[in-house]
């Protein structure tokens, strides 16, 4: 079942592989304002989890899979939780080995986004990762206050980056900001240096989104892997077929303050 970022329009759908949205979101951590980032020692560490966040759904990105039953492609929001929490660990468990640091924040970055549920298998894969979490933090030395808002902020940035970057993935250009589903009030993580405003994006153009608060150092433009696999085309071959040979584009997209 692939794990695909995928959305549909009116003759194809849009299929972004996960690897592509996590080298995205590791640029948005590079362009990070040097004078926001707390504990500058942890930056490459940092900027090493956002890019290897999603490392996991490699091998599931090259060959999607169709969904009978809604009548289009399986895409990552249809992968049962149960089997998505192997990959959630398989990944932690391959980022942990390159880099300590990196893997204790994508074990946070998975643990903060299975907060309130009471699935039992999630409940033990959370159990599992704080032991690994305090592991960590004990082994390293970061269990001080000092260090802990250091991670606190970390995490945070990893979340930004990873909702930034899937903001443009999963919709068109140009979309109303209330349309654009789990952003559709702006993007969760608040952070001190904005006073705890939430940062709110907002498609000026189609190769254009400003945001109310900007963390990075300066305009920054990225270019966004996809492919536009047209519905007739999987029609005739089906949709592996289909994916494939429908040839890889690019969404050049710039992110700017507002004017």
């Amino acid at each position: 079942m692939s794990l695909l970022i995928i959305y549909e329009r009116e003759d194809d759908f849009v299929m972004i592989a996960q690897d592509d949205h996590g080298r995205v979101s590791g640029g948005f951590a590079n362009a990070w304002r040097e004078d926001l980032f707390l504990g500058k020692d942890r930056r490459e560490d940092v900027e090493y989890a956002v890019s290897e966040h999603d490392r996991s759904w490699l091998a599931m990105d090259d060959t999607p899979i169709w969904n009978d039953e809604l009548g289009e492609p399986y895409s990552f929001m249809d992968y049962p939780l149960s089997l998505r929490i192997v990959f959630y660990k398989k990944g932690i468990d391959e980022t942990t080995c390159q880099n300590p640091y990196a893997g204790l924040l994508c074990s946070l970055h998975y643990t903060h986004l299975m907060e309130g549920n009471d699935d039992e298998a999630v409940k033990s894969f959370v159990h599992e990762e704080t032991e690994r979490q305090q592991k960590l933090m004990s082994e390293f030395n970061l269990s001080g206050k000092q260090s802990q808002d250091m991670i606190k902020e970390h995490r945070k940035l990893l979340g930004f980056c990873d909702n930034l970057s899937l903001f443009i993935c999963m919709n068109e250009p140009m979309t109303a900001l209330e349309n654009t589903g789990w952003f559709a009030k702006g993007f969760n993580e608040r952070f001190n240096f904005f006073d705890n405003e939430k940062i709110v994006p907002n498609w000026l153009k189609r190769e254009r989104v400003t945001l109310s608060h900007f963390p990075f150092s300066d305009h920054l433009t990225v270019q966004l892997p996809l492919r536009k696999v047209k519905k007739e085309l999987i029609k005739e071959i089906g949709i592996a077929k289909a994916y494939r040979m429908t040839p890889i584009k690019s969404r050049t997209v710039t992110f700017t303050r507002e004017d």
